[in-house]
């Protein structure tokens, strides 16, 4: 649950009663203490779940046209709510398809969902963009927040174990106490044969929504709504996407 304990009532949570009974089935569980009970409550969970997902179909309408200023306006507003970096990934997935898809810079990206490790996914960043082959070209490891220079040496480490040369960041860019021993750390990672680069996510979003013209804009809007269905984002991420295009 990452979280120290589960309490009732607990104030941090927006649904309240909806955590409550949560804490009720899983203390039930414990008290019962009887494998056959714990998996039907899982299972009945699962099957609740699943019907809830059936239930809650999105639309994303995008226009025929939108401007540079109002695709990038309108994700930042998206980002305005913390999401734990659900959000941010679907941004930053939609992108680099989009990149993919209009520059022929890859022929992939691959991503997991958002609570996964990259241990446990095996993958070595948060987006892995392929060539034809199959072959990773970029990792990109994307943040919601500042990057650190914990961050850095993590992905390095992990790249290189992948013999993986191109490494980049999107990000809200990095801790101010943190730059100059980032910036070395890099420059000593380029003269070892690994190339990182930071960028703040909307620096890059507009030069590639620049460059590629009306045509990627709306492809990356198309793909953002795609990455929240794709990887069953919480419904209220979804809904405030489509409220975002239907504003457009």
């Amino acid at each position: 649950m990452r979280i120290p304990k589960m309490r009732r009532n607990d104030p941090s949570k927006k649904d309240v009663a909806g955590w409550n009974r949560l804490v009720e089935v899983l203390t039930r569980v414990q008290q019962q203490g009887d494998p056959a009970f714990t998996t039907s409550v899982f299972r009945q969970a699962l099957l609740e779940m699943f019907r809830r997902q059936q239930s809650l179909k999105f639309s994303y309408p995008v226009p025929p046209r939108v401007s540079l200023e109002l695709a990038l306006d309108i994700s930042a507003e998206f980002l305005e709510e913390r999401s734990g970096g659900d959000r941010a990934q679907a941004l930053a997935g939609a992108l680099f398809d989009a990149i993919g898809v209009h520059f022929a810079l890859f022929a992939q990206v691959n991503r997991a969902r958002i609570n996964a490790s990259d241990e446990a996914t095996g993958q070595a960043a948060d987006l892995e963009c392929l060539d034809e082959t199959g072959k990773l070209i970029l990792a990109v490891e994307v943040k919601d927040r500042t990057v650190s220079l914990a961050d850095v040496e993590g992905i390095l480490h992990k790249s290189r174990q992948r013999h993986i040369t191109e490494i980049l960041f999107t990000s809200k860019g990095s801790r101010p106490e943190d730059q100059a021993a980032i910036q070395d750390r890099v420059s000593r990672a380029f003269t070892a044969g690994q190339n990182v680069y930071i960028f703040d996510f909307f620096e890059l979003a507009r030069s590639v929504l620049a460059l590629g013209g009306e045509s990627i804009r709306i492809t990356f809007l198309k793909k953002v709504g795609e990455h929240l269905d794709t990887w069953n984002t919480q419904p209220r991420h979804r809904q405030a996407w489509q409220k975002l295009l239907q504003k457009l």
